[in-house]
């Protein structure tokens, strides 16, 4: 039988996805590798005490606005852009308002997918004419036509919103541009912004929704804290996840103020947040974070994924990226001085006749405690839990409260 030459990961993923879903995994997977042109971006004299602002343009005066980054306190950018756009206009919002006005230095960058693909360096000039006309003194958020929704940032909501349904974190494993096209993705607030009250950000692993740290956000003294979370597509590749966070962090930090911040992530999600935090320490554009919490994160890779790019009918794109011996893996432990207080918890409570190898279940033992990592830990705990189970432990959440109370009075 052919199934019995399958390897047996295989075989039981697909009796639990079923054939269709690999079909439409394959069908959205390359619908995002064929839609995404990936430009290298620099700007020659980047006013770092201001926010710069990158929109993507399918015309030359504005009439078609697909999207916008912000750059804040650096120079250099990755834009990930669809391959419609033909334009970039790059402009310093001196002011802040996320709207070109007349007299701030602009850009205006005309694209070629086909050639180029390493822009700069990219010279701001205050010019009476040659911006476009459409985008003057008018609100990005406002005008923004995103042919994959752009993700939303400081929207305020709540855990059952149902954008953070396990049905919707599903859709973003095998559908994930259905996923983003349905506007699921954005950094949420889970309360109004209070200056008086520090932001703990929560960052999901693959398959993973908001939902998941349910037990651990209703733990938190929320007179003293503000809850934020992260909503994205677990199959799309963990860079442009993690450029996507940094961007929305920006422009979130730039508009209301806040001096600090903790980030709390768990399985996959910590990789995204450690790739995050590694990009803007190394820009310094994110000196308030105060702390990094990954619970059960696979630093070492996963095998299984490894596995998958090589024997599974259509390779999820996040998979290349937790190969252990993908770029991405080696690329989260390059040296760094500048990095924030990490508290490392992980799991090994192994269950299910399946496993052979100690771990949580999900994630081996040798990839949460990858040695790179741990050198880079300020402490390092685990607990009899397994993957998921370890969220609602109550030593933990009480662990947690501690390590962000001694790195607050620092």
């Amino acid at each position: 039988m052919l199934i019995s030459r399958l390897p047996l990961f295989t075989f039981i993923l697909m009796l639990l996805t079923g054939c269709g879903a690999f079909s439409q995994a394959a069908k959205e997977a390359n619908l995002i590798q064929s839609s995404y042109v990936k430009y290298q971006l620099t700007i020659g004299n980047a006013n770092k005490q201001s926010m710069i602002l990158v929109v993507q343009m399918a015309d030359r005066l504005g009439n078609h606005v697909t999207g916008f980054d912000a750059l804040i306190g650096q120079s250099e950018m990755t834009v990930h852009s669809t391959v419609n756009n033909r334009y970039l206009f790059i402009f310093d919002d001196i002011n802040g308002d996320l709207r070109f006005m007349p007299g701030e230095p602009f850009a205006l960058v005309e694209l070629d997918p086909g050639s180029n693909l390493d822009i700069g360096p990219v010279m701001l000039k205050d010019e009476a004419e040659g911006y476009p006309l459409q985008l003057v003194d008018k609100s990005l958020k406002k005008i923004v036509n995103v042919q994959l929704s752009i993700a939303k940032g400081g929207e305020v909501t709540t855990l059952s919103d149902p954008r953070f349904s396990y049905e919707q974190a599903n859709i973003g494993l095998w559908k994930p541009y259905t996923f983003i096209e349905n506007g699921n993705t954005g950094l949420f607030f889970l309360s109004e912004f209070d200056s008086s009250k520090i932001p703990v950000l929560f960052v999901h692993g693959m398959k993973g929704t908001p939902r998941d740290f349910g037990s651990i956000i209703e733990s938190i003294d929320r007179s003293r804290y503000q809850i934020w979370v992260v909503n994205y597509p677990s199959a799309v590749p963990l860079l442009l996840v993690s450029q996507g966070l940094s961007n929305m962090a920006s422009m979130i930090r730039k508009q209301y103020h806040y001096d600090g911040i903790h980030i709390v992530a768990h399985s996959m999600g910590g990789l995204v947040a450690k790739a995050y935090i590694n990009q803007c320490t190394r820009n310094n554009s994110c000196r308030g974070i105060l702390s990094f919490t990954s619970i059960s994160s696979p630093f070492g890779g996963m095998e299984s994924a490894q596995k998958g790019v090589k024997f599974a009918p259509v390779v999820v794109p996040s998979w290349y990226d937790l190969d252990p011996g993908s770029d991405f893996i080696n690329e989260l432990f390059k040296p760094n001085t500048s990095l924030p207080p990490h508290l490392l918890m992980f799991g090994y409570q192994n269950e299910g006749v399946l496993n052979f190898e100690s771990g949580d279940g999900v994630i081996s033992l040798s990839s949460q405690l990858e040695y790179r990592a741990q050198q880079q830990a300020n402490q390092v705990i685990g607990f009899n839990e397994n993957h998921v189970g370890i969220l609602s432990n109550q030593d933990v959440h009480q662990i947690l409260k501690d390590f962000w109370l001694r790195n607050e009075a620092h």
